[in-house]
């Protein structure tokens, strides 16, 4: 075996183990035969391709029906969104308060937006990847440097939209159009932006606000485009699931940058707080619970060819529940211990893990089915693998608490003194195993303790998020994109017809 081979071999760990297997060998031997003689190391371009292939391989994108030809019709979306918003904080927003290194980051993007336009077609991904590299970096470069960062929400949001744009965006060679449609993107997205802006009732003030909410305005409108297209314009009797997919992905960041102010909006002092956070949680975990729900949708049989017992091929079953149930109880064991540990146990905090614990307690003692007199004894549903998931659960909760806190005390990790809020923006964290309990109990069987576990979640988060609704702003429609994806993997499909 040459060197050349063994190089090649190594960067072929990125894929999985069965794909090796049975495809390994042809890779490797057609990358030597086209590798030039005396050639010894892959060259940039090869262990690129090779990464990303497997890393495309173990994360499914290559094997999720529609998935991969989504991120190619979301990648110049999330390309437009990005020129266009980096315009606009840098035009807008940079100006009005102390400088950061965001102007790195946002030269970067527009850079990539003009060598999609003019360059040639190999020299998108690189810049796309430098831009990338940039805006990552920007959190452990700033405190080496006088300049401050820009907010976390916005470098988050970049990132994940520099990731779709990056995956999404081929080598091949594009039509004048496709290669136009970022430039021309971003610039409907910036003079959108500074329209919101200007029609806004609050002027900028520096740092960003309100900045969030008005990029998420025209984020939420290109969300919601999306979702008009992928509704509006079948394919194959059934929405074609490439738009749905594209929908999801440009969504799930979109739910950054959304909300407003919370304390302009508040109706009412004594209800705890449902701020920036809490609405983040919940709109990430509803656009990635309808992913999880598209990525394993088969389309509604027709009465012709129906399962005769009426099941359910994709809905979530006793292990689901049980899942459900485990991520409540560690929630609810890791937001106790936080709170008690920093002495600031609330009756926010107690309340919210009292509705965990009972809604745990409905879904551990749900049954396998209507009517059967059996408890749940799915595999790896037993009593240790719950326990199990119940402690990773609970040690994920209280690393995220500790996390919270430390971004709400300004990056201290100790000797924090605004507890009370602290606690109240920790306790958000249970959006996120309500959330999904919620949509468990609403996708499995009806059965009285599973139906009173949704109903406990999903009230409780309804009692906490309703005071706050106007605050959602731009979430709201985004959102509402992902409950139209989710109705649309409710059309049957429809009979073929033979003629006009």
């Amino acid at each position: 075996m040459t060197a050349l081979e063994r190089r090649y071999r190594r960067l072929m760990l990125w894929y999985p183990r069965s794909y090796r297997d049975s495809r390994g060998d042809e890779i490797v031997s057609t990358l030597l035969d086209l590798a030039p003689p005396g050639q010894r190391w892959p060259t940039a371009v090869e262990a690129a391709d090779l990464i990303e292939g497997g890393l495309r391989r173990r994360l499914g994108v290559a094997t999720v029906d529609g998935l991969d030809e989504g991120l190619r019709r979301a990648a110049p979306v999330a390309l437009a969104l990005l020129g266009g918003a980096a315009a606009f904080l840098w035009w807008r927003v940079e100006p009005l308060g102390p400088p950061t290194l965001g102007p790195a980051a946002y030269a970067a993007w527009l850079l990539a937006c003009a060598v999609a336009l003019l360059a040639p077609a190999r020299w998108t991904r690189p810049a796309l990847a430098t831009a990338l590299a940039v805006t990552m970096t920007l959190p452990a470069v700033a405190p080496l440097t006088p300049y401050a960062r820009p907010p976390v929400w916005v470098l988050m949001t970049f990132s994940v939209f520099g990731v779709i744009a990056l995956a999404g965006t081929g080598p091949w060679s594009r039509d004048l159009e496709r290669r136009a449609a970022p430039a021309l993107g971003a610039i409907a997205v910036a003079c959108g932006a500074h329209l919101v802006a200007q029609a806004w009732p609050d002027p900028l003030v520096g740092y960003y606000q309100p900045a969030f909410a008005q990029l998420g305005l025209v984020v939420a409108a290109a969300v919601g485009a999306l979702a008009a297209l992928a509704l509006t314009a079948p394919r194959h009797d059934a929405p074609p699931r490439s738009q749905l997919w594209a929908t999801l992905l440009i969504a799930l960041p979109g739910a950054w940058l959304g909300p407003f102010d919370t304390d302009t909006w508040r109706a009412t002092t004594a209800l705890p707080p449902f701020g920036r956070l809490a609405q983040v949680l919940l709109g990430t975990t509803l656009v990635l619970l309808t992913m999880a729900r598209l990525r394993t949708h088969r389309p509604r049989r027709t009465p012709a060819n129906a399962d005769p017992s009426g099941a359910s091929a994709t809905a979530p079953g006793p292990q689901a529940r049980g899942v459900a149930a485990a991520m409540l109880a560690g929630c609810a064991v890791g937001l106790l211990g936080f709170v008690a540990g920093i002495g600031a146990v609330t009756g926010h905090a107690v309340a919210t893990v009292l509705v965990c614990g009972v809604a745990a307690a409905l879904l551990g003692t749900s049954r396998a089915g209507r009517g059967t007199g059996q408890r749940t004894r799915a595999p790896g549903s037993g009593l240790v693998a719950r326990v199990r998931e119940a402690g990773l659960a609970a040690v994920a909760t209280l690393a995220g608490a500790y996390a919270v806190g430390v971004y709400s005390n300004d990056w201290t990790f100790g000797g924090w003194t605004e507890l009370t809020r602290t606690a109240g923006l920790a306790v958000s964290l249970a959006v996120v195993p309500l959330a999904f309990a919620a949509y468990t109990a609403y996708r499995s069987a009806r059965q009285v303790p599973v139906v009173a576990a949704g109903l406990l979640c999903a009230g409780w988060l309804g009692w906490l998020m309703l005071p706050e609704l106007p605050a959602w702003g731009p979430v709201l429609p985004v959102l509402a994109a992902a409950g139209l994806v989710r109705a649309a993997l409710s059309i049957p499909a429809w009979r073929g017809r033979t003629g006009p």
